[in-house]
């Protein structure tokens, strides 16, 4: 019974968040003008922005208690949004800047989103990333045979 327990539990958490007794789902969309926090459970928005009645950030009545992030730890539960003064990299804080409507819950999910190709976004500290060389002056290709048959 502890073994059916378990299995149930796990299939559980891989549709969702498992909340206590609840699983809570991750929208997939995302969470408008703001982000989901998967402890709370719930979207936290970006002032103005405030939850709507889908839980979505779309009332921009700015009433819903202001900065929800002025206490939060940076890199552990701070939101996560693409660095404008850096390439391919995101940067997070408790202020999130005037005009910036996209945020993310993790630096992974930030660069996977916006640098989805990136060596550099995200990457493991301390890893050395290679770097290609300069382009050489000469080709080096092999020249292929080009036909001269009309068809």
């Amino acid at each position: 019974m502890k073994t059916l327990f378990l299995h149930l539990l796990a299939a559980a958490a891989t549709a969702g968040l498992v909340q206590g007794q609840f699983v809570c789902d991750i929208p997939t969309s995302g969470c408008t003008n703001g982000m989901f926090n998967q402890a709370l459970c719930e979207c936290e928005c970006i002032s103005p922005f405030c939850p709507g009645i889908n839980g979505d950030c779309v009332n921009p009545s700015n009433s819903c208690g202001g900065n929800k992030w002025t206490q939060c730890t940076r890199g552990v539960n701070c939101p996560w949004w693409q660095n404008a003064l850096k390439a391919e990299s995101c940067t997070t804080g408790p202020d999130v800047p005037l005009g910036l409507w996209e945020i993310y819950s993790t630096e992974k999910a930030c660069c996977n989103t916006n640098f989805a190709y990136s060596e550099f976004c995200d990457a493991e500290p301390g890893v050395i990333v290679e770097t290609t060389t300069s382009p050489t002056a000469t080709t080096t290709l092999e020249p292929t045979s080009v036909s001269t048959q009309e068809y």
